[in-house]
């Protein structure tokens, strides 16, 4: 026996020869792995992102810096994400909340929309519902109204000169957008008779819920019979869904909330062709990596627990929909899928950094995009 052994050892190097070569094997597999992590993460950092001068909230304001795994009422859904207003929030009343660590420049362009907002909200809630199609509300059709998110078109900026710019200052409107968006959201929910049903989506960033639930037969369906659209930002971690129930049960309506799971790094990576890099590429509008794995791990979880707390509610009607087996063929789910919820924030936020870095050939304004929360929120 010892002779075989060693005669595959010759053979092949080690390589899969016995058990013990498999695991000395992986194990020397990860420590490359963990060593290349922590050299990525000392890197990362370094980045000069991360030390550009910041500037701080206007007047007395303090920056927005929420615990975002704080669950006041222990129902298990946390009660805020990183941007945007809190989940149960709505504004006005009350002023649009100010990111933490933004450049002066950063802060202007933060500071022209929701400066513009706070002066008459309803205004831009009404320019906003002007836009709005087939009652679908959502946060990043709000933005369309930054002029520094989307330039007025007699400036001249050409197709990738705005796409640069929705790269750099997504997050930066987001907060503003997200208050614009719950609100006129709200005001057609005050429109529906009683009996109506509102459809509201929720999972990670780019998790392709507009192609899945046009794939799906049972979700595709509802578009067409709905009063409303809750078309959730990711960003959001699935914070807004007992704001969203509270709403409609006042108003007898009855929500029905779709979810649909994806493998993140999968849908961040330029190979995607739905990816975010892909999509920012084409679009615009390049989500920040930190964002990004939040609202896959920590946006997982909050739809998990509101989902075990209604699912067998009359007046509440849920989806799931798996699109990380196979994201060309989403398919239903019964059950709420157990991979969404060992998702690691922190894992998938330095794996995606770190493909961005990669990426040497990235569009800069697109490499921003993605890196700008390491000063704002912390290096992976």
């Amino acid at each position: 026996m010892a002779e075989w052994r060693e005669e595959l050892y010759r053979r092949d190097r080690g390589r899969f020869a016995t058990k013990e070569g498999e695991r000395e094997a992986a194990a020397i597999a990860t420590l490359a792995d963990v060593r290349n992590m922590r050299s990525f993460r000392e890197r990362a950092a370094a980045h000069p992102i991360v030390h550009e001068p910041t500037t701080p909230p206007p007047g007395d304001r303090a920056a927005y810096t929420p615990d975002i795994r704080r669950d006041d009422n222990d129902d298990g859904i946390a009660d805020r994400s990183r941007v945007g207003l809190g989940g149960r929030d709505t504004c006005p009343p009350g002023e649009i909340p100010r990111l933490p660590n933004l450049t002066e420049h950063e802060r202007a362009v933060e500071s022209h929309f929701a400066d513009a907002y706070e002066r008459d909200p309803q205004a831009k809630v009404d320019e906003y519902r002007a836009t709005v199609k087939n009652n679908v509300f959502n946060t990043d059709d709000a933005k369309m109204l930054s002029p520094d998110y989307n330039p007025p078109k007699e400036l001249g900026h050409t197709r990738e000169e705005v796409n640069d710019l929705r790269s750099r200052n997504n997050v930066l409107v987001h907060q503003t957008a997200n208050a614009v968006a719950k609100t006129a959201f709200l005001q057609r929910l005050d429109e529906l008779p009683s009996g109506s049903s509102v459809l509201v989506t929720a999972g990670g960033c780019a998790a392709g819920k507009g192609y899945a639930i046009g794939h799906v037969e049972q979700a595709k369906a509802l578009e067409s019979i709905v009063g409303a659209t809750w078309d959730a930002a990711g960003e959001q971690n699935s914070t807004e869904n007992p704001w969203i129930l509270d709403e409609c049960r006042a108003r007898g309506l009855k929500p029905i909330y779709t979810f649909v799971d994806a493998d993140p790094l999968a849908r961040w990576s330029s190979d995607h062709p739905h990816g975010v890099i892909e999509r920012a590429a084409g679009k615009g509008r390049m989500v920040d990596a930190r964002l990004f794995a939040d609202s896959y791990a920590e946006g997982s979880k909050n739809f998990a627990a509101f989902h075990a707390a209604h699912k067998d509610d009359a007046d509440v009607g849920f989806i799931l929909i798996d699109a990380r087996t196979d994201s060309a063929t989403p398919r239903l789910l019964e059950n709420f899928p157990e991979v969404a919820l060992r998702a690691d924030s922190d894992e998938i936020y330095a794996q995606a950094s770190r493909i961005v870095d990669e990426k040497l050939d990235l569009n800069p304004a697109i490499r921003r995009g993605a890196t700008v929360g390491r000063r704002i929120w912390g290096a992976p």
